[in-house]
């Protein structure tokens, strides 16, 4: 019978060895001597982190891009208490006063315009809900009627007293659809869901800002905000933030590797693995 022994043929350290290249031996040695351990130290550390991994909960809500105590968090909570989620863009319009002519007609332009975009052959936009068009119980001695606000009311100065009237009557109008003054109007436009579709907010979003960058958009005191826009920003400065962050990776492993080895073929060897 015949016995096969390995012998395992150690390359002398010279002089001309850098550091580095000690280190790096020194920590082949130690792996080939120690490889069982090795092996079962790594299959633990696997099964250990593996079991943990289903802990693992990533959380990229909207409130984690703000400070603790921003006084935009308690807006954003007021704004999901009043409508049960952030699935809503808001349109702020400042006039002079609400309750003229031109104002509502500026208003139902620019519902005209949310209701004209489309993704995918769908509408993008839900309901749109403004100090125009939203609803209110009328009582008599007929009955109780559900109209819109200004349903049975004229354009006369008298007609439009009435209107404001009837919306500082209802508490839940002021400081959503109209502000206390009266001196600005809020239009309320719920995105539908387009689940699983990362590119429907950024789409619509771009369409929607291109369509208010023109006359006769651009010409008002117009300002919006909402979850949607919030996450299409946050995607846009993600995604340029990351290529900034690749370069500078890319960069530092350059000099990390030129360090280590000294000769490019250890640089370009290690970084085109990655890359593949």
């Amino acid at each position: 019978m015949f016995t096969t022994t390995y012998h395992e043929e150690r390359k002398p350290v010279t002089a001309q060895d850098t550091q580095s290249e000690k280190l790096f031996r020194r920590i082949g040695t130690l792996v080939v001597r120690h490889r069982i351990w090795v092996l079962m130290g790594l299959l633990l550390a696997t099964l250990g982190l593996g079991a943990a991994a289903g802990q693992i909960h990533v959380d990229n809500s909207n409130r984690q891009w703000f400070l603790q105590g921003d006084e935009t968090i308690a807006r954003y909570d007021t704004f999901q208490e009043n409508f049960g989620t952030d699935k809503f863009i808001f349109f702020l319009l400042e006039n002079e006063d609400v309750f003229t002519p031109s104002t509502f007609e500026q208003l139902d332009t620019l519902q005209s315009m949310l209701e004209g975009i489309e993704y995918k052959g769908e509408a993008a936009f839900g309901e749109v809900t403004h100090i125009g068009n939203v609803q209110y119980v009328k009582g008599d001695t007929d009955g109780i009627e559900v109209i819109a606000l200004s349903e049975d009311l004229g354009t006369t100065p008298e007609d439009f007293e009435e209107m404001r009237r009837r919306a500082h009557a209802r508490g839940e109008y002021v400081g959503v659809l109209i502000s206390e003054n009266d001196r600005a109007a809020g239009l309320i436009a719920e995105v539908k869901l387009f689940h699983d579709d990362d590119k429907f907010h950024p789409t619509v979003i771009g369409e929607l800002r291109e369509k208010l960058s023109e006359p006769p958009f651009s010409e008002l005191n117009l300002s919006i905000g909402g979850g949607p826009i919030i996450d299409t920003d946050m995607d846009g400065l993600t995604i340029s933030e990351s290529q900034l962050f690749g370069i500078l990776a890319a960069l530092l492993n350059i000099i990390i590797t030129l360090m280590l080895f000294r000769h490019w073929p250890g640089v370009v060897i290690p970084a085109a693995t990655v890359g593949i």
